[in-house]
């Protein structure tokens, strides 16, 4: 008993020893430069970037440091106990010239006790230390790590000049020249997360006097014009698109709405639209005009929300409303493509701005939603947009929901990726393989570092080693069976398999309009390390030719390698009216394409002009139609698993 007495008192001693006497000592002049920042040290640190200084001058002052020696994680998340361990470095070197802290477990314990103790934050403030940190979270632990007189004003904030917050502490920060905004209007952003590049600046600045921002923000005092339904959708339409996303085959799967944010392409929808896509396309209401999402900036699934990059620019987009003014009873449209019904447009009024499902907060109206509806915009009555329509209640009239656009704010733009990265995984993101856009890069699926890879001419082979999978995904015995359902959703076909000396293969064979695919994968050998291995080869798909008899149509046998059994022309009398040619499905499979050449060759019609129109059921099976009006050709393919053959007949004259 009595060695648990004098601990606690011991405890006492120390803690009573590191209360600042109300910074009696403090000076920002005890901040000093304790490490040597050389530029070019963090890789993600480009000297260009507009927090570089401020990375500089966090790592010199030792307030933070990289998240390894070559990396500073620029663009990672702040949780709260980093937020206050920032904190109380900062607040314990102002106050005594040093940091004194002892990490114990968990880390940040030591942090929390000295905040606490310093008055930095509450007992209690926050209940998950180890929660991402929003920005006002963020700004209201940094308030307080200074006293007033280290953070004085030195720009002309008004109070209710910051268009999203009315939070004190923010008002503190801005004034003292340590947060700007992310505009020229000065919004905060409250409720977004913050970046690692972000602290830099923040916590640099409250260092370091002569890296504070100037910055002036008045309140407004300019009415907003309320704009009739002609006028919103005059003026909002065009920013609101369709969308219609494809399966690895290039077959339409699901559409949607989205609308632009920004000219430069920058789009915002829900993630279950894109979710599951290969590839995508928006269409324009007022022009009609199509162009390809090439990928997504930043998503998150949970909250059902992505933003989208488009290819293009200059394209119209919707002002971004305050979301946090919004009052049930006010007008709202919601503009988008219900049934594919593109740019519909409804009225209605917030039935409730607060609907709580599950861990999300959604602004309920009654303006009308319907399947199709997805991603499009919930605009007030200024003509912005305040909400990403999203779901409806399926026993009920006029219930639906909208995502409050506060949920996109911070979302990363630095880079996007392709639609791939955001397929269903059960381990990490998808991404296809730098050189091979059409195959998933199976060590992202895995979530295992790249052992090595060799390359020539025509193939290029990956290598992770088996203790790197098994320590990740593979505790309970290998399995290929997930990497090979991927390959199967991309459009790979199964061919076959076999064991050559100690390495086993599976093949796999993939055909594209351009390029032929042959993928290896399977077990060996390398360095004395036993491997997973990917091998990929690709040739090239010669331009198709024409059928002999018909030159206008694309040679099905040319095109595939795969020699006809029979062709003729087809007569009625004496009057030639079409031509006629059989394949053998077997042959098809031997080169590879058994379950692929129906969608190939359909692609390839396509490029040639033709439509499909018809499928058909005969006594052997289905017979598919596709149709070149312009030429008067129409080309039937009708393949028989029975009989093994493949028929093609084509007609000319049709109308």
């Amino acid at each position: 008993m009595k060695k648990r007495i004098i601990s606690v008192f011991l405890v006492l001693i120390i803690l009573i020893g590191i209360v600042p006497s109300a910074f009696a000592a403090g000076s920002l002049d005890n901040f000093k430069r304790v490490n040597t920042y050389t530029q070019g040290q963090f890789a993600d640190v480009s000297a260009s970037s507009w927090y570089a200084g401020n990375v500089a001058s966090a790592y010199e002052l030792g307030l933070m440091k990289g998240s390894s020696k070559t990396q500073f994680n620029t663009d990672g998340n702040v949780t709260i106990a980093e937020a206050i361990a920032m904190a109380a470095r900062l607040h314990c070197i102002y106050t005594t010239g040093t940091e004194h802290f002892s990490e114990g477990n968990p880390w940040y314990q030591v942090y929390i006790d000295y905040a606490v103790t310093s008055g930095i934050i509450t007992q209690n403030q926050f209940s998950n230390y180890t929660s991402i940190a929003t920005r006002l979270q963020f700004a209201t632990i940094f308030s307080s790590a200074l006293p007033d007189e280290a953070l004085q004003s030195i720009n002309t904030i008004e109070d209710g000049a910051i268009p999203d917050t009315n939070s004190a502490a923010v008002y503190k920060l801005y004034r003292a020249g340590i947060l700007t905004g992310n505009d020229t209007r000065g919004t905060f952003t409250p409720d977004s997360s913050i970046s690692r590049a972000s602290a830099s600046a923040i916590i640099s600045r409250m260092a370091e006097a002569d890296l504070r921002q100037s910055v002036t923000l008045k309140a407004s005092t300019a009415q907003k014009t309320v704009l009739t339904a002609e006028e919103i959708y005059a003026q909002c339409s065009p920013a609101v698109f369709y969308i219609e996303v494809y399966n690895s085959k290039g077959a339409p799967i699901a559409s949607g709405s989205g609308f632009f944010i920004s000219s430069d392409g920058t789009a915002v929808t829900n993630f279950h639209v894109v979710k599951g896509s290969y590839s995508a396309k928006i269409t324009l209401s007022d022009t009609g005009a199509v162009y390809d999402v090439l990928g997504v900036y930043d998503y998150n699934k949970d909250e059902d929300w992505a933003v989208l990059k488009i290819n293009g620019s200059g394209f119209s987009c919707l002002d971004i409303g305050d979301t946090t003014s919004i009052v049930g009873g006010a007008t709202v449209y919601a503009i988008g493509s219900p049934l594919g019904l593109q740019n519909t447009i409804s009225q209605g009024l917030i039935s409730n701005s607060s609907r709580i499902e599950g861990d999300l907060t959604y602004i309920q109206t009654s303006a009308s939603i319907s399947s199709g509806s997805s991603g499009g915009a919930l605009i007030n009555k200024y003509g912005e947009v305040i909400g990403i329509t999203s779901a409806s209640y399926v026993n009920g009239q006029n219930l639906n929901l909208a995502l409050p656009l506060k949920y996109i704010s911070g979302y990363s733009s630095s880079s996007y990726s392709t639609l791939l990265a955001i397929m269903e995984s059960p381990n990490s993101k998808l991404i296809p393989y730098a050189d091979y856009p059409e195959v998933l890069d199976c060590g992202a699926y895995h979530g295992v570092d790249l052992y090595k890879s060799t390359s020539d001419n025509s193939s290029t082979t990956y290598y992770y080693t088996y203790a790197s999978l098994i320590k990740t995904v593979w505790q309970d015995g290998v399995n290929y069976s997930n990497y090979q359902g991927v390959l199967a959703d991309c459009g790979f076909s199964k061919t076959g398999d076999y064991l050559e000396g100690s390495t086993y293969y599976y093949i796999y064979n993939m055909m594209t309009t351009s390029k032929s695919y042959e993928l290896h994968f399977g077990v060996t050998i390398i360095d004395n390390q036993k491997c997973l291995f990917v091998k990929i080869i690709t040739s090239q798909i010669a331009a198709a030719t024409g059928f002999s008899l018909c030159p206008e149509a694309p040679d099905f046998g040319a095109f595939f390698g795969v020699k006809a059994l029979a062709s003729s022309d087809i007569y009625i009398g004496k009057t030639k009216f079409g031509s006629y040619y059989e394949y053998s499905l077997t042959s098809l499979t031997a080169k590879g394409y058994g379950s692929t050449f129906f969608t190939t060759y359909s692609a390839l019609l396509e490029e040639w002009g033709f439509i499909y129109s018809d499928t058909d059921t005969g006594e052997n099976g289905d017979i598919y139609t596709f149709q070149n009006k312009k030429l008067g050709y129409e080309i039937s393919l009708s393949p028989q698993a029975d009989n093994d053959i493949i028929y093609i007949n084509i007609f000319y004259s049709i109308s």
